[in-house]
Formats: C-alpha cells, sequence, structure tokens
C-alpha cells in the first residue's frame, strides 16, 4: 500500500487535484477582478456575489479532504498498534508469534519487560508498528515504574490498542484510542475450566497459537475503519497539508469579508498557497483569463 501511494503520487494523482482546485480559483478570482478594475466596459454585475457559492463549495471540498484522519501519513510512517495489559498475561509472547520470531524476552517472572519495544510488520500490505511494553500495574520499582509511564506515553499515540487480559486478570479499562481490541489470552486454560468473558471481543491461546489468524483479521478491519471510503487516495505529505490548511483558512476568510476587496486578496492568498504546491500563480496568468472571458477594451 505504501508503494500505490507513491506510486499514485508520482503519476500525479495529487497534482491533478490540486491544479483542479487551482483553476477554480483562478477563474472565480478573473471574474471577481474583472468587477473591480473594469467597472467602465459592459460586463456583468455582481460576479463577487455570485462567485460566494462556488468558493462554498471549493471550501467544503478541501475541508473533506483534509479531514482524514492522517491515513496519509499512518500508511507512510506505519499504523502504531500498542499491546497492552498486566504483567504476564504474554504481551512478549503474542508479539514474538505474530511476527514470527524472537524480538521481545519472555519470563513467567511479572515485570520482566521494561522498556518499549518497537516492530515492524506487514499486516496484508499495511504497514505496523507493533509495541510490546511494560505492563500496567502498580509496583514500587523504580526501573519499571519508569517503563510504565513510558508505556502509558505510547499509548496515547497508539492508532490501535490490543488490550490483553487472562483468566486471572479479567480487568479490561476505557481507552481514549477509538480503536481497541480487547483479548482474553490462554483460551486453553479457560475451556479446561468452562469460563467465559462478556466484555472479551476475541479469545486466543498463544501457547497453542489459537485465533492469531483472527486477531490479525480483527487488526486490519480496525485500519479500514479508519480510512474514508469516499477517498480514492491520501495526503501524506505534511508540506502539502500546511498549505491546503492556508489555502482552506483564506478561503473561509473570503466568503466573511463584507469588504469586495478583502475578499479577493483572500481568494488571491488561496491561490499563492496552492501555486506553492503545483507552481507560480502571477498577474499575467489571472488577466490573461479575463480577456479570454469578457469583452473588456473592444
Amino acid at each position: 500500500y505504501q508503494r500505490e501511494q507513491a506510486m499514485g503520487q508520482y503519476q500525479g494523482q495529487h497534482s491533478a487535484l490540486y491544479q483542479q482546485w487551482r483553476e477554480k480559483i483562478l477563474n472565480i478570482l478573473a471574474e471577481c477582478e474583472t468587477e473591480i478594475d473594469f467597472v467602465e466596459d459592459d460586463i456583468p454585475l455582481n460576479l463577487v456575489e455570485k462567485n460566494k457559492e462556488k468558493v462554498k463549495i471549493l471550501t467544503q471540498e478541501i475541508d473533506e479532504f483534509l479531514d482524514d484522519k492522517n491515513f496519509g501519513e499512518r500508511l507512510r510512517e506505519g499504523f502504531k498498534v500498542a499491546l497492552v495489559g498486566p504483567p504476564n498475561v504474554g504481551k512478549s509472547s503474542l508479539l514474538n508469534l505474530l511476527i514470527n520470531r524472537q524480538a521481545a524476552i519472555t519470563s513467567h517472572k511479572a515485570g520482566t519487560t521494561r522498556d518499549i519495544i518497537e516492530v515492524n510488520v506487514n499486516l496484508s500490505g499495511y504497514p505496523i508498528i507493533l509495541a510490546d511494553m511494560a505492563g500496567l500495574r502498580q509496583t514500587n520499582d523504580d526501573i519499571e515504574k519508569q517503563g510504565i509511564e513510558k508505556a502509558k506515553e505510547w499509548i496515547e499515540k497508539a492508532d490501535i490498542i490490543l488490550y490483553l487480559g487472562a483468566p486471572d486478570n479479567t480487568d479490561f479499562p476505557k481507552f481514549k484510542a477509538s480503536h481497541y481490541i480487547y483479548i482474553m489470552n490462554k483460551y486453553d486454560l479457560m475451556k479446561e475450566k468452562n469460563l467465559t468473558h462478556t466484555q472479551c471481543d476475541l479469545y486466543i491461546s498463544v501457547i497453542q497459537s489459537y485465533n492469531i489468524d483472527a486477531l490479525k483479521e480483527m487488526m486490519i478491519e480496525k485500519i479500514i475503519q479508519m480510512k474514508k471510503p469516499t477517498q480514492s487516495f491520501f495526503l501524506s505529505n505534511q508540506r502539502h497539508r500546511h498549505h491546503l490548511k492556508n489555502a482552506l483558512y483564506s478561503l473561509k476568510s473570503s466568503l466573511n469579508n463584507k469588504m469586495i476587496e478583502l475578499a479577493i486578496e483572500d481568494l488571491r492568498l488561496a491561490a499563492r498557497e496552492l501555486g506553492k504546491i503545483t507552481g507560480k500563480i502571477d498577474i499575467e496568468e489571472i488577466l490573461g483569463r479575463i480577456f479570454s472571458n469578457f469583452c473588456i477594451g473592444k
């Protein structure tokens, strides 16, 4: 998916869209400039007012494009998935199982994991940064406390939280993140004792590799939920996002400005911001549109 996004940018998917918006602003700007600069010529009246609806539509398009939950940046850098839970429930063992190699030390002793272990994983074409971290609990160990604080900071930035519980620890806390999965490990022991848990999204057994594929599918579903179904490609360049936000601000400002001259200046600023992505916009280009669209000086 990273490759497809990169190829789409190389083939000009983004440039074509930005150029389309730029063309619309230039046409609106040319008509508005005509009303101000060529009042003596035979031109239609109230061009500025008539173009307000076009500006509103354009504003809505850019606003919706920017409202993408930074999916493109996540796709480029990797979706952050945090393995969370109390100590000794099998988080490190689950990480090793998900990536098919020994990346984290596993032990029956609680509190073994102190530092955050980040591993890059390809999950059905989606890039994942999977993090194993210290188990969340009250402790008097200063080093473990630091590990728990680091874990909490990482959890705040996570896109998906995998909270792992076990038969002897079934407390599932709530998280700020909108995407989380509550997993009950050691299902082999629960099955023997005929135990169930109503808050659990999925039962797994790390030791028996039970339901691991189902867990991967649930993670993919969570990623797909972040993606807007109406959007075929995504913004991944922070510089482009910055200029688009500035252009959007200027377009909205032009709608709120009562003075025609100030509204036109806002349109010009919006065009300039898009021009910083697609190319330079100068006065000759706007004048060319004025003379091609209106009978001026004839």
